[in-house]
């Protein structure tokens, strides 16, 4: 198949354990050797195919850590010259922080049932229109399907934030999907031996995932909008002025609200998600004074509401850091309460009288 006419990119490959799959870090000693493993090379969708049906795994370009003196990337030319900041690991070893440039998005269908199947999302279309091909993963079944699409973005992705969002905002138009794949160093195993696969040698263009982002920050919004935030003790709401006090209750009220999400509901990742871009929204609002503002710090306020409904404990703490993070991203200032008066309270109807009051 001459698929000359498709774009080249760099993304690394690595043939050291093809049709292979490690196992737990920790416990299997190859792990470091498989991530010092990976080769950049400038492939298009059908070479990388090719790669991914031999059974090799693949992740974004990686380089080096970022130069203090210069302030850019160590790139695939290679670079000696790291700063005090080096990670201490090799030049192209697959860390987050060695990410360079990504131009691949995947999904994960794993459920295992009819939805991991191609017969369920091939017609969907983000992916009749945009996947380059789809392949078995190495622990797919006849009785519980797994299903791996890969799309190709038209232009290369060197912010490793937008590569978060980019996967983000791709797997949410997939609820069944796995969200845990969105690191911008996330490596992929190639396909089981003799598994199926479809090339379908579309493109995605840049600019449909711009408005894939665009559509997720909407949703977001919306969705924190609906939530009802439970109340908070008078008893936590301190502070000198109403500023200081209205931003303490909004603190409590999302990590209270966090800490009571439990497991297998999937409000967990999405909760933190939603609470740190209240929180950020809130911090970028022109409406509270500077020095309020600058005391609210997300990690520090959601972080113990993480370990407490377990999402942590679970995942890791980089995790729930990187999902914060995601959160702040998408943040935009939080628009001035109507009741907001002149003197930095809102005002509510209560008891039969217009009081001031603390409540978000």
């Amino acid at each position: 198949m001459d698929m000359s006419g498709t774009p080249k990119f760099w993304v690394a490959i690595n043939r050291l354990l093809p049709h292979e799959k490690l196992g737990p870090q920790g416990a299997d000693r190859r792990w470091a050797s498989f991530n010092d493993s990976f080769q950049n090379e400038y492939l298009n969708a059908w070479g990388l195919f090719e790669e991914v049906m031999r059974g090799n795994a693949f992740c974004a370009e990686l380089g080096g850590c970022r130069l203090v003196e210069c302030g850019h990337w160590c790139r695939r030319n290679g670079c000696n010259k790291c700063g005090s900041d080096h990670c201490g690991r090799p030049h192209g070893y697959r860390l987050n922080r060695h990410f360079a440039s990504v131009q691949t998005l995947e999904l994960d269908f794993d459920t295992g049932d009819e939805r991991s199947t191609p017969k369920y999302w091939q017609t969907d279309p983000i992916v009749a229109r945009h996947a380059a091909f789809a392949y078995e993963t190495l622990s797919s079944t006849f009785k519980n399907p797994r299903w791996r699409p890969v799309f190709v973005v038209d232009e290369p992705i060197e912010d490793p934030s937008y590569a978060r969002r980019a996967r983000l905002a791709l797997i949410s138009q997939f609820p069944w999907s796995d969200h845990s794949i969105n690191d911008p160093s996330r490596f992929f195993f190639g396909t089981k031996r003799n598994g199926d696969s479809i090339f379908m040698g579309n493109v995605l263009p840049l600019a449909v995932v711009d408005e894939l982002i665009k559509d997720r920050q909407t949703q977001l919004h919306d969705e924190q909008g609906r939530r009802e935030p439970p109340r908070v003790p008078s008893s936590h709401v301190i502070g000198c002025t109403p500023a200081e006090r209205y931003v303490k209750a909004a603190i409590h009220q999302e990590a209270a609200w966090l800490a009571s999400r439990v497991e297998g509901t999937g409000e967990r990742h999405i909760g933190l998600l939603l609470a740190a871009l209240k929180l950020a929204s809130l911090a970028q609002c022109d409406w509270l004074p500077a020095e309020v503002r600058a005391k609210i710090d997300p990690v520090a306020a959601l972080l113990p509401a993480a370990q407490q409904n377990g999402y942590s404990p679970k995942y890791g703490e980089g995790v729930a850091r990187r999902t914060i993070a995601d959160g702040v991203a998408y943040s935009k200032p939080r628009p001035r309460p109507g009741s907001w008066d002149s003197r930095g309270a809102p005002i509510v109807w209560s008891g039969g009288n217009w009081v001031r009051s603390v409540a978000v």
